[in-house]
């Protein structure tokens, strides 16, 4: 089912307008993106996407719905490669302006961009960056799991009453505006997390990792251990 309606996106449901190629889709409630891709979420009362490419084949990009999950991401190897040269970033690209019913789960990987300007609403939310990605939201959740690894890059703004927050390997969270009520957190090996809690905050790093919070919380359990740091700010 999967490889058919795959090849439907390919042969009937793209429509292309000034360069760019409208793609409907099935409804769906997560996003993957992996890759040399840069998204814009927008939420919708109709699940589709536009795709924006700049010197990259059109069949080198996936974008399929599958299990609920909408994946998004370039098959070509050496995209990921110009990728990190700052002159191929401003002459190979694809964007993506993805169109939302309701999200509970974004991923992004391997370099991949995801933005978005409006809140995300949802009850409860789920945000994984990894391998160098950068990930900016606006959400507003009752709960938000948060995992960021390999150097990437998450920016959160919003509001939500519980955050979970497992990060490690260089990667660097900047989260002082997202305001949380308590606040879970383990971080390791270099990773860098800025928080905001009001209530309650438990926290553990080590190997080098670094946590930042605001706010002041009347309940606090620190653990710090092998060059690990907790302060606040």
């Amino acid at each position: 089912m999967k490889s058919i309606f795959a090849v439907l996106l390919l042969f009937t449901g793209f429509i292309s307008v000034q360069g760019q190629t409208r793609i409907n889709l099935e409804n769906y409630t997560s996003i993957d993106a992996f890759g040399a891709v840069s998204l814009e979420l927008i939420r919708s009362d109709k699940p589709y996407i536009i795709i924006d490419y700049n010197n990259v084949d059109k069949e080198d990009m996936v974008a399929e719905v599958a299990n609920g999950t909408l994946k998004l991401k370039i098959k070509n190897r050496h995209y990921m490669d110009d990728w990190s040269n700052n002159k191929h970033k401003k002459t190979e690209y694809v964007r993506v302006k993805v169109y939302y019913v309701s999200l509970d789960e974004i991923e992004g990987h391997a370099g991949a961009k995801i933005t978005s300007s409006q809140p995300i609403i949802s009850k409860r939310m789920s945000v994984d960056c990894s391998m160098g990605s950068e990930i900016d939201l606006i959400v507003v959740a009752e709960h938000t799991k948060i995992h960021t690894s390999m150097g990437s890059e998450l920016t959160l703004n919003g509001k939500t009453d519980h955050l979970d927050i497992r990060s490690s390997m260089g990667a660097n969270i900047q989260a002082e505006n997202f305001k949380a009520q308590t606040v879970d957190i383990s971080a390791s090996m270099g990773a860098i997390v800025r928080v905001h809690v009001e209530k309650e905050l438990d926290v553990s790093t080590s190997l080098g990792a670094e946590i930042f919070y605001s706010g002041d919380p009347d309940k606090r359990h620190v653990s710090k251990n092998l060059g690990g740091e907790v302060k606040n700010h």
